[in-house]
């Protein structure tokens, strides 16, 4: 569990997070290239300016997450919420 985890800059390129609980973690810049999120939670999560690109997202929740700014290039998005 990575709730409530603060990230903020976190370099995360190409990490492997799937099934990963980040309700209200904090990603504000983070770096997520390539990152795979598939099922990810991602309820309440701030990603202000993340860069998301050609991450994978499939069936993630990301119920109000903060997405201002984000990064969304290429990005894998289907089924997400």
């Amino acid at each position: 569990k990575l709730n409530a985890a603060k990230l903020r800059k976190a370099n995360l390129e190409e990490a492997d997070l799937r099934h990963a609980n980040l309700t209200q973690a904090k990603l504000e810049s983070a770096n997520l290239t390539k990152a795979k999120l598939s099922f990810a939670i991602f309820n309440d999560a701030d990603l202000i300016d993340a860069n998301l690109n050609d991450a994978d997202l499939i069936d993630s929740n990301l119920s109000h997450a903060n997405l201002t700014d984000a990064h969304l290039k290429n990005t894998d998005l289907r089924n997400a919420n």
